[in-house]
């Protein structure tokens, strides 16, 4: 299920670890996700599976960060576009860049 604004920085730091990630500091995530405009999560039994946040200028200009999955779930990603990484030029995760004619 897909959550709104219900991440907290203690999920989201655990699945920082999980995933492989050097742990971060909890207070510094909070502080973070306090000026997100809008968080998400998604949980399946309960479990969180995945989280991300839009950051932004609130009238213009957004963008997605801190987009993170559970291990296992990549094959998700990539049928919705998003690129494995690591590759030859960058570290663990999975992304994908849109432009005015990215289908979406």
């Amino acid at each position: 299920m897909l959550e709104q604004n219900t991440l907290t920085a203690k999920e989201f730091c655990a699945l920082h670890v999980s995933v492989g990630f050097v742990p971060l500091d909890e207070e510094q995530v909070a502080d973070a996700l306090r000026g997100s405009l809008v968080t998400f999560k998604y949980v399946e039994n309960g479990r969180t599976l995945g989280v991300g946040r839009v950051v932004g200028d609130g009238a213009r200009s957004t963008v997605t960060v801190g987009l993170m999955a559970a291990t296992g779930k990549e094959p998700f990603y990539e049928r919705l576009g998003f690129n494995v990484r690591p590759n030859a030029h960058q570290g663990s995760g999975m992304q994908r860049f849109l432009t005015t004619d990215s289908p979406v």
